[in-house]
């Protein structure tokens, strides 16, 4: 596994030297990679290291996220979506159709997923925790999670090219 890891980090270092500048790796998370480009989807301008630092760790967090829900196969029912779209087009004021045909749709479409089985991870994940502890645990659903969350990015192999922020 070890030297799967090392293999993937040559070929990784090889394909940084011909990236653009402009869309070098920052991190390698286990097999997957955060750039500068989408990095800078989330930065502002001029930002503090703390913040770059925020923004990073909440990539990170969220390609967990991402890798965890597809080990676990979760995927959002079609009801629960459409239920999404009605919520959605009734704070805009709008009808699903007239959501359905805005140009950034695909994008809204692909945060309701992440955002439905970001949820439905919640909850496998409070739910298996707490019966790790025979259900006895006093700590808050988000501290439940947030833990396990530590917990897995402390065993995922992560690296974080800091000079390239």
């Amino acid at each position: 596994m070890r030297f799967n890891k090392f293999i993937f980090l040559i070929f990784i270092a090889f394909i940084n030297k011909t990236i653009f500048a402009n869309n070098s790796i920052l991190v390698v998370v286990d097999k997957n990679l955060i750039t500068l480009n989408q990095f800078n989807q989330f930065s502002k301008g001029s930002i503090s290291k703390e913040e770059k630092r925020k923004i990073i760790d909440k990539l990170i967090i969220e390609l967990l996220e991402k890798d965890y829900i597809s080990r676990f196969n979760i995927k959002p029912s079609e009801d629960s979506i459409k239920k999404e779209l009605i919520k959605l087009s009734q704070q805009n004021n709008i009808q699903v159709e007239q959501l359905q045909k805005a140009s950034n749709f695909d994008e809204i479409f692909k945060l309701i997923i992440y955002k439905l089985s970001k949820n439905a991870l919640f909850e496998i994940v409070i739910k298996t925790e707490k019966a790790k502890r025979n259900n006895i645990d006093l700590r808050t659903n988000e501290e439940i999670y947030n833990s396990w969350l530590k917990e897995i990015k402390d065993k995922t192999y992560i690296e974080v090219y800091e000079e390239k922020l």
